[in-house]
């Protein structure tokens, strides 16, 4: 057990030890190595000096010990202190970094126009030609089908789409966190693991699954989630946007076909009247695996044509031909929004859309 003198000099020992850490943890926060390392040398030879011991007696200061021990211990509070401050900043902004607000929208499309500088051209080019095919084969005939084809849609998808917007707005914080994820991914272009599985957890929130809440429980589609928030128009010149897209259904080998797609014109439009503090929740679905939504288009946007709150754009593919598209099932780009401010851009227009990146996740 040891004499009652070296007890005294562990316990003295061992304490001083526990709140010299805590005092050099607190001096090197923001100071120099070098200012550090006088501090430890003085601390090691108070150390050494309180352990010494010359005839049975203890050789130390115990007025110096108690000056050393009071000053590490309010260091000791202080780190504390400074540690809950440090922690609760990093907790709020993990909750506020859930939504995106329309003051981040500026930034985030201006960081996804540089990333995405070597395709604006292309896409640009994709759009003129789309609108040249549509002035050519426009007639009021043709609007009139394809606006009485996605009325058709509208009313037997009601359920699909409600419960989508249903599940949208009540996302759980995961579901947020990964939606938020995904949307901030955007701009820096990649196609992460971590993105892939954000995908994938969102798609299961939400029931974009075969036998949930995919319109016409369509097996062979796809969906995705834009930057949205009109951040397209800073990107392109024109209406436009990127969304990370994936297929609903995987693979035989259990992965999913994932890429990156442009939009521009056609199908977007769908946005709040009423400015909203929070950017509004989409995504985008077609019919069709991601690489078979290329190219032309022709769509218009609907507001209230399911719910308030909800607006949808819905578009044809028109590559290969008018004629047979108008009879075909829709893409949809949904928005949904807070509040009761709703439009969308109802005109009858051209789009385009490019897969600029495709792999498996």
């Amino acid at each position: 057990m040891g004499s009652p003198i070296t007890l005294i000099l562990n316990f003295y020992h061992l304490r001083f030890v526990l709140i010299f850490n805590a005092y050099n943890v607190y001096n090197n926060k923001g100071n120099t190595m070098k200012k550090s390392g006088k501090l430890s040398r003085l601390g090691l030879s108070v150390l050494l000096g309180s352990a010494c011991v010359v005839g049975g007696t203890l050789v130390a200061d115990a007025g110096l010990l108690h000056s050393i021990e009071h000053t590490a211990n309010k260091a000791a509070n202080t780190v504390v202190k400074d540690t809950n401050t440090v922690v609760n900043a990093v907790t709020n902004t993990a909750t506020s970094s859930t939504k995106i607000l329309q003051s981040e929208v500026s930034s985030l499309a201006n960081q996804a126009k540089a990333t995405y500088a070597s395709v604006i051209n292309d896409v640009q080019s994709g759009y003129t030609a789309s609108v040249n095919a549509l002035k050519a084969a426009y007639t009021a005939a043709l609007e009139a089908v394809f606006r009485a084809t996605g009325n058709a849609f509208l009313s037997s998808a009601k359920t699909e789409l409600t419960n989508l917007q249903s599940a949208l707005l009540n996302l759980d914080n995961d579901g947020k966190a990964a939606y938020t994820r995904v949307r901030r991914a955007i701009p820096v272009g990649q196609f992460t693991t971590t993105v892939a599985q954000d995908m994938k957890t969102v798609a299961a929130k939400i029931g974009m699954v075969v036998g949930k809440n995919v319109p016409k429980n369509v097996t062979n589609s796809s969906w995705g989630i834009p930057l949205g928030g009109g951040g397209g128009k800073l990107i392109f010149g024109v209406e436009g946007d990127v969304a990370f897209v994936m297929n609903v259904q995987p693979n035989s080998d259990g992965k999913y076909a994932c890429g990156i797609m442009t939009s521009v014109g056609g199908s977007l439009g769908a946005s709040a009247e009423t400015p909203q503090a929070e950017v509004s929740t989409g995504i985008v679905w077609q019919p069709g695996t991601i690489s078979d939504n290329q190219g032309w288009s022709v769509g218009f946007g609907v507001s209230a044509g399911v719910n308030s709150g909800l607006g949808i754009g819905l578009s044809w593919g028109v590559s290969k031909g008018m004629s047979g598209a108008s009879n075909a099932i829709p893409g949809i780009n949904m928005d949904v929004w807070v509040g009761t401010g709703e439009g969308v851009d109802a005109s009858f227009k051209a789009g385009y859309s490019k897969l600029i990146w495709q792999g498996t996740c």
